[in-house]
């Protein structure tokens, strides 16, 4: 008679057991899972921060964590992981009431692009193992991966020389806001130009001298294809945010415009002249959230509607050589614009420099494993 009540007894205790679990299990439980940073480069790593709190009563014995990923980002100790079109991962917690654990994992990027983290999963018992408990999570974790910079030393020689060549032929403006130095006054100066103060020291009129100015601004246009070799298409974008990110770094204003889509917008990619570090960032943002395999339209009609300046030196990053596409970088240029032509191809391939025999500034960049 003792055990049928014993037994009993074990039942009613394990009922309420589990009725206060199936109500109360996930009472403050929470998982955030972000990013160390917002921003890395291909190739280079960034560091996933999971953050479990139990902040709650009820004793779990375990907590398992599940999340989905880019395929892109290459995490450690991949014992409890998938990988299909995307990266499935669980990281199993041992967790007690009032306490949080932080685990961080070091990423490797292996690609450009916008990372992400979402769909987060939690998975536990009741402590007599009866019930299982799963609970979702929204909320997700970006991570924008920029194109990995590339050597453009020789190529920016040229485009460089190219650019010399084209401020030469324009005539030089002074800058009022940068300031040189001094000189002594001869007969044709203007009087506004007089520095009073220094002429009083020196006995003799001198004037002011301010640094030469050109209007001289580049612009990058990245043609891609639908069907175009990955290998090329990601070449072509690294030495887009390479050249970039050189003509800033040099003082130039850059704008970008390429017939691939953002691939949150679904816009065609179109950024505005600028010459700050932030923008060289937003150049770099761009060509990493680059599609170039949805909704790519014929370069053409997009550089139709470009309203940048017939001051701009452009740089074409195209490479298929396709006849529209040279009769149009021809009327461009018999327009007034300067342009230079960089063909990317694949080192073991023919070079097609033939094709741009109407070109009169082009570079061929050999794609090679070694880049």
């Amino acid at each position: 008679m003792s055990i049928v009540i014993f037994l009993v007894l074990l039942l009613v205790l394990a009922w309420i057991e589990k009725w206060i679990y199936d109500a109360h299990w996930d009472d403050g439980l929470n998982v955030r899972i972000s990013f160390g940073t917002d921003r890395s480069v291909e190739g280079g790593t960034a560091e996933l921060v999971e953050v479990v709190e139990h902040a709650g009563r009820l004793p779990l014995p375990w907590l398992t964590v599940k999340f989905q990923a880019s395929r892109d980002l290459v995490m450690p100790d991949s014992t409890n992981a998938s990988v299909t079109d995307y990266y499935y991962r669980e990281d199993i917690f041992a967790i007690s009431p009032g306490e949080r654990i932080t685990r961080r994992l070091p990423v490797t990027c292996a690609k450009r692009g916008l990372q992400t983290v979402r769909a987060i999963d939690l998975l536990t018992n009741d402590l007599l193992m009866i019930s299982r408990y799963v609970g979702n999570y929204s909320g997700s974790a970006e991570l924008v991966v920029y194109p990995r910079p590339v050597d453009t030393s020789e190529l920016y020689f040229e485009a460089r020389r190219f650019m010399g060549e084209i401020i030469t032929k324009r005539n030089l403006q002074e800058d009022p806001f940068v300031f040189r130095g001094v000189r002594e006054y001869v007969e044709g100066d203007s009087i506004r130009a007089i520095n009073w103060k220094a002429t009083a020291r020196s006995d003799r009129p001198v004037v002011n001298q301010y640094e030469s100015t050109t209007s001289l601004s580049a612009a990058i246009w990245l043609c891609v294809e639908t069907a175009m070799d990955p290998v090329v298409a990601e070449e072509s974008i690294r030495i887009a945010a390479s050249v970039a990110r050189r003509l800033i770094g040099d003082g130039i204003p850059v704008s970008l415009l390429s017939n691939g889509t953002d691939c949150i917008t679904h816009q065609v990619t179109r950024i505005s002249s600028g010459c700050s570090p932030q923008h060289a960032d937003t150049v770099c943002t761009a060509l990493a959230r680059l599609d170039t395999e949805n909704n790519v339209r014929r370069f053409v009609s997009v550089a139709a509607d470009d309203k940048t300046g017939e001051e701009e030196f452009v740089i074409v990053i195209a490479p298929y050589v396709k006849p529209a596409m040279v009769n149009f970088v021809k009327e461009v240029t018999e327009a007034g614009r300067e342009v230079m032509w960089i063909k990317p191809v694949r080192a073991d391939e023919p070079d097609g420099e033939n094709e741009l025999e109407g070109i009169a500034n082009h570079y061929i960049w050999r794609v090679t494993d070694e880049r």
